[in-house]
């Protein structure tokens, strides 16, 4: 009987000790599964703060990729713009080598004409002093009869001289008005240049660095 009673004592003490531990289990997997659901809570909101965060940089991506491509276009007309630049720079050049032969031009035929004029006042002074010797030999033959032959031969030679005076004259004279001629067209052209050339240089300056315009074919031709 007192083994029973021992037997049963121990076995309450068993059972005792297996609630205890039971209790302990219980309350212990209760903390784990709590602290779990804590930390799937906390890993659900670090993965939506995640992609979130994603979309920001997706949102940004696109932003720089149509940035990038924007940048890419500005190049390429950047590009274009340099090499009209460089087309027009090349064109000027032209037009300033064009601007200079006319002014030469000019020069030469300034320097004909001067030529002209000053030969022509030369043969004027010639011609009037011949005539004044046609004058005074026509006064001597009529004053000396004996040198009339003399003098008949005299006048002949002076009016052939005189008639070949007056045909150089008229030569010269139709010389002068071709050299004005020629340097009138010399200097139409030469300000219808200067005049292009200016319209060019306001072009080049005044058109902006990212949109300026191109040339016009018909603007940029040099007329001759």
């Amino acid at each position: 009987l007192v083994v029973k009673e021992e037997a049963e004592a121990a076995l309450q003490e068993l059972v005792k000790i297996r609630e205890e531990e039971k209790t302990r289990l219980l309350a212990d997997f209760a903390k784990s599964r709590q602290a779990a659901s804590a930390e799937r809570e906390a890993l659900t909101t670090r993965a939506e703060e995640m992609e979130r965060h994603l979309q920001e940089l997706r949102v940004e991506r696109d932003l720089l990729q149509q940035r990038t491509a924007v940048l890419q276009s500005d190049l390429e007309t950047l590009g274009r713009l340099s090499e009209e630049n460089s087309c027009l720079a090349d064109e000027m050049q032209c037009m300033q080598r064009r601007r200079d032969e006319l002014e030469e031009q000019l020069r030469l035929q300034r320097m004909a004409h001067e030529q002209v004029v000053k030969e022509l006042q030369e043969l004027q002074k010639r011609h009037e002093h011949t005539m004044a010797l046609c004058s005074q030999l026509t006064l001597e033959r009529s004053e000396a009869v004996e040198a009339s032959e003399a003098q008949r031969r005299r006048t002949v030679e002076l009016e052939s001289e005189l008639s070949l005076m007056a045909e150089r004259q008229q030569q010269i004279l139709q010389d002068l008005a071709t050299t004005q001629r020629a340097q009138k067209r010399a200097e139409e052209d030469y300000f219808l240049l200067l005049q292009k050339m200016e319209d060019l240089t306001e072009q080049i300056a005044s058109a902006p660095a990212d949109k300026m315009p191109s040339p016009s074919a018909s603007a940029l031709t040099t007329t001759v």
